[in-house]
C-alpha cells in the first residue's frame, strides 16, 4: 500500500486540495481518476455527483483496493503503457500525481486524447513557493519527508510560472485556478524571521 492509501473526504475542510478538486467536477460526469491510490476520492464522486469513475495506479495493493469502490481500476505505468484503451473521458483528475512524473508533458500528451470534446483535466499541485517552504530555505534547511510538499518521491518542484509552462507545452491551457492558503500569524512570523536576523516589514511600499 501507498502512503496515500488512507485518504478520504471524511474530515476534508474547505481549503484542502480534494475539496476544491470535488468542486470543480459536474454531475453525471465520466472521470479517469489518475493516481487513484485505493479509490475514496471517486467513491465520493460516485456517491455524490452519480460519476462514472475509472481509476489507474501504479500500485497493485492501491488498485486492489480500488477495484472494491470504484466502477473500474487498473494497473498502469503512465510513463510507459499504453493508455488509449482506457477510453474517452469527461473530466481527467491528476491529483498530486504530476510532481511524481519522471517526464510530465509527456504523460499529459498522452492523457490529452483521451478527453471528450470539452472535457477538462483538473489538477492540484504542491507549490515549492509555499511560505512555510520559503522559511525553510531562509533556515538553510530543504529536508525531505515522507510525505506533503518534500516528499522524497517528487521528482520535480513547481510555482505558478512552472505549472502554465508544463501545461502549455503539452497542449493544455490553464482555464481556472484555486488554491489552499496557508497563513503564518505575524508574532510568529516574526520570531521566525528574527532566529536568521531578519526583520519582518509589515508596511507596504506605495
Amino acid at each position: 500500500m501507498s502512503v496515500y492509501s488512507n485518504n478520504d473526504m471524511k474530515n476534508i475542510r474547505s481549503n484542502d486540495s480534494w475539496f476544491k478538486i470535488y468542486s470543480f467536477i459536474p454531475e453525471g460526469s465520466k472521470i479517469l481518476d489518475v493516481g487513484c491510490s485505493s479509490g475514496n476520492l471517486g467513491k465520493s464522486l460516485k456517491s455524490d455527483k452519480s460519476a462514472y469513475v475509472v481509476g489507474v495506479d501504479i500500485d497493485r495493493d492501491d488498485v486492489k483496493k480500488a477495484k472494491q469502490v470504484l466502477d473500474e481500476a487498473h494497473e498502469v505505468d503512465l510513463e510507459s503503457d499504453d493508455l488509449s484503451q482506457l477510453g474517452k473521458f469527461d473530466i481527467i483528475i491528476m491529483a498530486d500525481v504530476i510532481e511524481h512524473l519522471i517526464n510530465p508533458e509527456k504523460v499529459l500528451e498522452k492523457l490529452k486524447p483521451l478527453l471528450n470534446k470539452g472535457g477538462k483535466l483538473v489538477f492540484s499541485i504542491p507549490n515549492m513557493a509555499n511560505v512555510t517552504t520559503r522559511l525553510d530555505l531562509l533556515k538553510g534547511s530543504f529536508e525531505y519527508k515522507d510525505f506533503g510538499l518534500l516528499d522524497r518521491t517528487h521528482l520535480h518542484y513547481y510555482d505558478h510560472l512552472e505549472v502554465q509552462r508544463v501545461f502549455q507545452d503539452s497542449g493544455f491551457k490553464v482555464i481556472k485556478t484555486d488554491c489552499t492558503v496557508r497563513t503564518i500569524p505575524e508574532d510568529l512570523l516574526k520570531k521566525e524571521l528574527a532566529e536568521i536576523g531578519i526583520e519582518l516589514n509589515t508596511k507596504l511600499k506605495k
